[in-house]
Protein backbone atom coordinates (compact mmCIF):
# COMPACT_ATOMS: atom_id res chain seq x y z
CA UNK A 1 0.00 0.00 0.00
CA UNK A 2 2.83 2.60 0.72
CA UNK A 3 4.32 1.45 -2.53
CA UNK A 4 0.86 2.59 -3.91
CA UNK A 5 1.43 5.91 -2.07
CA UNK A 6 -1.56 5.07 0.05
CA UNK A 7 0.35 5.24 3.61
CA UNK A 8 -3.06 5.68 5.51
CA UNK A 9 -4.62 2.91 4.16
CA UNK A 10 -0.94 0.83 5.01
CA UNK A 11 -1.46 2.87 8.76
CA UNK A 12 -5.07 1.59 9.62
CA UNK A 13 -4.29 -2.01 8.08
CA UNK A 14 -1.44 -2.31 10.61
CA UNK A 15 -3.28 -0.64 13.17
CA UNK A 16 -5.87 -3.21 13.32
CA UNK A 17 -3.38 -6.00 12.70
CA UNK A 18 -1.77 -5.01 15.88
CA UNK A 19 -4.25 -3.84 18.35
CA UNK A 20 -5.06 -6.01 21.01
CA UNK A 21 -8.37 -5.30 21.38
CA UNK A 22 -9.28 -6.26 17.47
CA UNK A 23 -10.04 -9.32 16.51
CA UNK A 24 -7.64 -8.88 13.59
CA UNK A 25 -4.90 -9.40 16.28
CA UNK A 26 -3.17 -13.09 16.73
CA UNK A 27 -3.50 -12.55 20.37
CA UNK A 28 -7.31 -12.06 20.26
CA UNK A 29 -9.07 -15.51 21.47
CA UNK A 30 -11.31 -15.16 17.79
CA UNK A 31 -8.52 -14.33 15.71
CA UNK A 32 -9.70 -13.66 12.68
CA UNK A 33 -6.66 -11.87 10.32
CA UNK A 34 -9.40 -11.03 7.46
CA UNK A 35 -10.78 -8.19 9.54
CA UNK A 36 -7.87 -6.26 9.06
CA UNK A 37 -8.43 -5.65 5.17
CA UNK A 38 -11.63 -3.89 6.81
CA UNK A 39 -9.77 -1.58 8.33
CA UNK A 40 -8.39 0.55 5.45
CA UNK A 41 -10.43 3.78 6.86
CA UNK A 42 -10.90 3.07 10.13
CA UNK A 43 -9.07 6.55 11.31
CA UNK A 44 -8.43 9.48 9.23
CA UNK A 45 -5.30 11.83 9.37
CA UNK A 46 -7.10 14.08 11.25
CA UNK A 47 -8.11 11.12 13.58
CA UNK A 48 -4.33 10.44 14.87
CA UNK A 49 -2.42 13.09 16.87
CA UNK A 50 0.78 13.07 15.70
CA UNK A 51 2.23 14.42 18.81
CA UNK A 52 0.68 11.08 21.01
CA UNK A 53 1.21 7.38 20.49
CA UNK A 54 -1.32 5.38 18.73
CA UNK A 55 -5.10 5.20 20.16
CA UNK A 56 -4.81 1.54 20.40
CA UNK A 57 -3.06 -0.93 22.52
CA UNK A 58 -0.38 -2.19 20.27
CA UNK A 59 0.74 -5.97 20.68
CA UNK A 60 4.60 -5.17 21.20
CA UNK A 61 5.91 -8.46 19.39
CA UNK A 62 6.80 -10.63 17.50
CA UNK A 63 5.38 -8.45 14.34
CA UNK A 64 8.49 -6.23 13.37
CA UNK A 65 8.02 -6.68 9.71
CA UNK A 66 4.37 -4.75 10.66
CA UNK A 67 5.69 -2.68 13.00
CA UNK A 68 8.48 -1.65 10.85
CA UNK A 69 6.32 -0.65 8.04
CA UNK A 70 3.56 1.05 10.46
CA UNK A 71 6.22 3.23 11.79
CA UNK A 72 7.16 4.32 8.00
CA UNK A 73 3.21 5.08 7.49
CA UNK A 74 2.75 7.16 10.19
CA UNK A 75 5.91 9.31 8.99
CA UNK A 76 4.93 9.66 5.59
CA UNK A 77 0.98 10.59 6.98
CA UNK A 78 2.10 13.29 9.29
CA UNK A 79 4.70 14.51 6.69
CA UNK A 80 7.71 13.59 8.40
CA UNK A 81 9.18 13.33 12.61
CA UNK A 82 6.45 12.94 15.53
CA UNK A 83 5.72 11.38 18.74
CA UNK A 84 2.98 8.48 16.58
CA UNK A 85 5.53 7.64 15.02
CA UNK A 86 8.39 7.28 17.28
CA UNK A 87 6.19 5.24 19.80
CA UNK A 88 5.97 3.04 17.14
CA UNK A 89 9.50 2.57 15.86
CA UNK A 90 10.85 2.08 19.61
CA UNK A 91 8.06 -1.21 19.46
CA UNK A 92 9.71 -1.98 16.12
CA UNK A 93 13.07 -1.69 17.41
CA UNK A 94 12.66 -3.85 20.04
CA UNK A 95 10.74 -6.67 17.76
CA UNK A 96 14.02 -6.73 15.75
CA UNK A 97 16.52 -4.41 16.37
CA UNK A 98 18.84 -6.02 13.59
CA UNK A 99 16.07 -4.87 11.15
CA UNK A 100 16.21 -1.57 12.27
CA UNK A 101 19.82 -0.90 12.20
CA UNK A 102 19.51 -1.83 8.28
CA UNK A 103 17.05 0.73 7.72
CA UNK A 104 19.42 3.19 9.78
CA UNK A 105 22.02 1.87 7.15
CA UNK A 106 24.55 1.32 9.55
CA UNK A 107 27.66 0.02 8.17
CA UNK A 108 27.76 -3.86 9.49
CA UNK A 109 25.24 -5.63 11.30
CA UNK A 110 26.73 -8.08 13.80
CA UNK A 111 25.74 -11.73 15.23
CA UNK A 112 27.98 -13.44 17.73
CA UNK A 113 28.47 -17.04 16.47
CA UNK A 114 26.62 -18.55 19.39
CA UNK A 115 23.54 -16.01 19.16
CA UNK A 116 20.92 -18.36 17.48
CA UNK A 117 18.01 -16.12 18.19
CA UNK A 118 20.00 -13.10 17.02
CA UNK A 119 20.83 -15.05 13.96
CA UNK A 120 16.97 -15.92 13.23
CA UNK A 121 16.07 -11.73 13.75
CA UNK A 122 18.86 -10.57 11.22
CA UNK A 123 17.60 -13.55 8.74
CA UNK A 124 14.57 -12.43 9.08
CA UNK A 125 15.90 -8.81 9.03
CA UNK A 126 17.73 -9.03 5.66
CA UNK A 127 14.28 -10.93 3.93
CA UNK A 128 12.45 -7.98 5.01
CA UNK A 129 15.53 -5.72 3.86
CA UNK A 130 15.14 -7.71 0.23
CA UNK A 131 11.69 -7.19 -0.23
CA UNK A 132 10.37 -4.08 0.89
CA UNK A 133 13.60 -1.85 1.30
CA UNK A 134 12.84 0.48 -1.53
CA UNK A 135 9.75 1.77 0.31
CA UNK A 136 12.70 3.36 2.38
CA UNK A 137 14.31 4.75 0.33
CA UNK A 138 14.05 8.43 -1.33
CA UNK A 139 12.17 9.68 1.71
CA UNK A 140 12.61 13.61 2.54
CA UNK A 141 14.19 13.50 6.01
CA UNK A 142 13.70 9.86 6.66
CA UNK A 143 17.30 8.58 7.08
CA UNK A 144 18.46 11.73 9.14
CA UNK A 145 15.09 11.60 11.58
CA UNK A 146 16.46 7.32 11.95
CA UNK A 147 19.36 8.51 12.69
CA UNK A 148 18.80 11.13 15.29
CA UNK A 149 15.84 9.27 17.09
CA UNK A 150 18.44 6.43 17.97
CA UNK A 151 18.38 6.89 21.43
CA UNK A 152 15.33 7.83 22.33
CA UNK A 153 14.16 4.53 20.45
CA UNK A 154 16.48 2.05 21.96
CA UNK A 155 14.79 2.81 25.11
CA UNK A 156 12.22 0.25 26.24
CA UNK A 157 8.54 0.34 26.96
CA UNK A 158 6.36 -1.42 29.63
CA UNK A 159 4.71 -4.36 27.35
CA UNK A 160 1.77 -4.56 29.72
CA UNK A 161 -1.52 -3.60 28.44
CA UNK A 162 -2.03 0.25 29.50
CA UNK A 163 0.66 0.83 31.13
CA UNK A 164 3.31 3.52 29.33
CA UNK A 165 5.78 4.03 31.27
CA UNK A 166 9.51 4.23 29.77
CA UNK A 167 12.90 2.82 30.96
CA UNK A 168 14.61 6.16 32.62
CA UNK A 169 17.96 4.32 31.76
CA UNK A 170 19.07 1.20 29.85
CA UNK A 171 18.12 -1.96 31.50
CA UNK A 172 15.61 -0.86 34.42
CA UNK A 173 12.93 -2.94 32.73
CA UNK A 174 13.08 -6.86 33.42
CA UNK A 175 12.02 -9.39 31.05
CA UNK A 176 9.69 -12.54 31.10
CA UNK A 177 11.87 -15.38 32.27
CA UNK A 178 9.74 -18.07 30.20
CA UNK A 179 9.60 -16.25 26.85
CA UNK A 180 12.50 -13.52 26.96
CA UNK A 181 10.62 -11.37 25.11
CA UNK A 182 7.82 -9.02 27.37
CA UNK A 183 9.06 -6.49 29.65
CA UNK A 184 8.05 -5.17 32.08
CA UNK A 185 8.12 -2.46 35.05
CA UNK A 186 7.36 -4.47 37.59
CA UNK A 187 5.45 -7.56 39.34
CA UNK A 188 2.08 -6.13 39.44
CA UNK A 189 2.62 -5.32 35.64
CA UNK A 190 3.54 -8.39 34.46
CA UNK A 191 0.58 -9.90 36.70
CA UNK A 192 -2.12 -8.15 34.83
CA UNK A 193 -0.70 -8.71 31.71
CA UNK A 194 -0.88 -12.52 31.80
CA UNK A 195 -4.15 -13.13 31.09
CA UNK A 196 -5.80 -9.16 30.71
CA UNK A 197 -2.80 -8.72 28.23
CA UNK A 198 -2.65 -11.91 25.98
CA UNK A 199 0.82 -12.59 27.69
CA UNK A 200 -0.28 -16.01 28.47
CA UNK A 201 -1.75 -17.35 25.24
CA UNK A 202 1.82 -15.89 23.65
CA UNK A 203 3.95 -16.95 26.44
CA UNK A 204 6.78 -19.83 25.09
CA UNK A 205 10.43 -20.75 25.69
CA UNK A 206 12.38 -19.37 23.01
CA UNK A 207 13.83 -22.30 19.90
CA UNK A 208 17.47 -22.36 19.19
CA UNK A 209 17.70 -22.59 15.57
CA UNK A 210 20.94 -23.75 14.62
CA UNK A 211 22.12 -21.66 11.52
CA UNK A 212 25.45 -22.85 10.05
CA UNK A 213 28.60 -20.47 11.52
Amino acid sequence: MINRKRPLEALNFCLASLDRTSRACSWHADYEPRIALQALTRFRKADLDPGSPPPVELQPYPHFDLLHTMALAAFLVHDGPSTFALSILRRAYHANPFLSRMVRREEQVRVEGSDYAGKQLAQEGMLYVHRFIRIWVNVPGLEDWLKTCKDDVEMRQCDALGCKNMEDSEGRLSVCARCRQAWYCGVECQKKDWNAGGHKRRCKPPTAFPFPQ
